[in-house]
This record gives structure tokens, sequence and C-alpha cells, in this order.
């Protein structure tokens, strides 16, 4: 399959579909991609998956979307990278890559002269997502977490990019839109820069079906019909619920952590939540919820790094 420069993607053509490897500039990193450049001009779209390498229903969408997508009905280009962090899909990694071991998606805007990883995120930004129209990319709860399917859009940036960025949230057919203040991401790096963009979340626990990728694909184009890019006959319709940003919980001991709750529940404002224990089953250390709300995403893992990741609640907006 042949390796092509960044330029080639936003070449000026008309009823094509390329695929093949995408060079990273100063690495050794050949992106999978696919390119859909329609017969009618149009916005173009740059759609992610695998920025966490083992969050495999948005991977797995990202192919089912190049296969499905009707090149005679595209209006404009849509570029897929169908996965960016191809050392961690490849080595079944949770969240990092395996050259640097670093989290892609907490060290935005990137680097060019950094390590792979900060080249990576910096290619990422300044040569594609910088460069479109609108900006998804596609996540899950990677191995060891569970999270309720839900958009993040974003809110710490200019209002016409919040703007654009909220009413494509609305037409995703995503029940749960959560705002986000994020400023490290891939998206949010981005609608920094001037690109409107979501992230998305569908998946978990290192496993994929073919209904969730099926159900990932449908709220993927539900985006771009909206968008004018790709329309489609049969629209889904949700019913919304809008979440202010979220509150992570961290641990404070490393050990064996015990949720108190299921992902999607609700629970009250200073509510256990959890404990962390000893391999001898001693307390080490309880967590409670800082605000009435809901248990959007969480660790399930047993395993619990200091530091580590433990959930996510956030409270429902008033609107």
């Amino acid at each position: 399959m042949k390796t092509y420069e960044v330029e080639e993607l936003f070449a000026e053509e008309k009823s094509i579909k390329k695929q093949g490897f995408l060079k990273v500039r100063n690495t050794e990193i050949k992106l999978p991609f696919t390119c859909i450049a329609g017969k009618e001009g149009g916005k173009t779209i740059l759609i992610t998956a695998g920025v966490h390498g083992a969050e495999y229903v948005g991977i797995e969408t990202s192919k089912n979307l190049a296969k499905i997508i009707d090149l005679n009905k595209v209006a404009g280009k849509i570029i897929i990278i169908h996965t960016v962090n191809c050392s961690g899909f490849r080595e079944r990694l949770a969240a990092i890559t395996e050259e640097d071991r670093q989290n892609l998606n907490r060290i935005f805007p990137g680097n060019e002269s950094g390590n792979t990883s900060e080249k990576l995120a910096h290619f990422i930004l300044n040569q594609l997502s910088k460069k479109v129209d609108f900006y998804i990319d596609m996540h899950g709860a990677d191995l060891h977490g569970t999270i309720k399917p839900l958009l993040f859009y974003p809110i710490a940036v200019e209002r016409e990019v919040a703007e654009i960025s909220r009413k494509a949230a609305e037409a995703s057919g995503f029940e749960y839109l959560v705002a986000s203040h994020a400023k490290n991401g891939s998206y949010s790096s981005a609608a920094l820069e001037g690109t409107p963009g979501i992230l998305t979340e569908l998946g978990g626990m290192g496993i994929w079906s073919k209904e969730e990728v099926d159900c990932y694909t449908e709220k993927i184009l539900n985006i771009l019909d909206h968008l004018k890019v790709y329309r489609i006959d049969n629209k889904s319709n949700a019913k919304i619920t809008f979440f202010d940003p979220v509150n992570e919980i961290i641990a404070k001991e490393e050990g064996y952590w015990y949720p108190s709750f299921k992902t999607g529940d609700k629970v009250g404002k200073e509510e256990k939540i959890g404990e962390i224990r000893d391999v001898f089953d001693n307390l080490l250390g309880e967590y409670f919820s800082p605000t009435d709300g809901i248990i959007l995403y969480q660790t399930v893992a047993l395993a619990i790094k200091e530091e580590g990741f433990l959930a996510a609640i956030s409270s429902i907006q008033s609107r």
C-alpha cells in the first residue's frame, strides 16, 4: 500500500478515494488512513481513532466508515486516520504509546523537536486538525474502564467554535453531552486553534462488538449529515442530557480498588463511591463524590496505582 505525504491529502481532487499510510514527519510512524473526496465541494472533516490504542470500538468504527461511505454522496472531503497510536495498538497497551510510555491525549499540542509521541501530537494538530473545518476524535473506555456512551464538546474556546461544536454534538444521537474545558487533548487543542470539534466515547474494557460498531457508525454519520458532508436518510434522535465538566477522582494510594457503584449510577454529594485496600485487606483510603451527579466512567480494574484514575462524576446541567 502506498505511503503518502500530508500535502497529498489536501490536494484539490474530486470523486476519488485514497487509502494508504501517512508519513509523520521526523519519525518512523506511518498512519493508516482513508481519504474520500466527493464530486461536490464542501467542508473537510477529520476523523481520528486509536489515539488510545486499545479503544477498539472506535478503531473498528473508523474502518467501517471507510467501507460504507458512498463516494458519490460526499460533498467535500472526509479524512479518516484509523489508528493514531499505532504502537499502542500493536502492543495492546492501555492509553500510552510504546515508544515513550506517554498518554498521547495528555501531551497536545506536542513538540516538533520532542520525543516520538510529542512529534506525533504536534503532527496531528499542525498538519491535520488545524487545516480542516471540523474534527471528530473517537474514543472509548480503554482496557480497564467502563463508560456511558457520551460526547465531549469544548467550552473554553472562542464562542463561534464552541457553538459550532455544540450544535454538532446535539445532532449526533449521543444522549449524554458533556461540557469540557480541557486544553491538552487532541480535539481540545484543535478547538483552541480555531477548529470546531468533539470527542466521542463508546465501548471499553478492551472488547468490541458489531452492535457497538454499528451504533458508533450511526452516530458519526449523524454528525456528517449535520455538517452537510454526507447526507443520510434515517437520522437517529436522542433524548439529550447536558452535563457540567467532569470531576475526576484520583487515587491517593496504590492498592486494590473496590468501586461502590456501577457506571451510569446516580450518586449524592459526599456519598462514598469506593475504597482502596491493601493485599491484606486493610483499608487504605475511602473516596467520596464531590457533587450530586452520575458516574459517567470509571476504572473497573482491581489494581490501581497512586495517582491513577478512579472515576469521573458529573452533575446534570439545569437548562
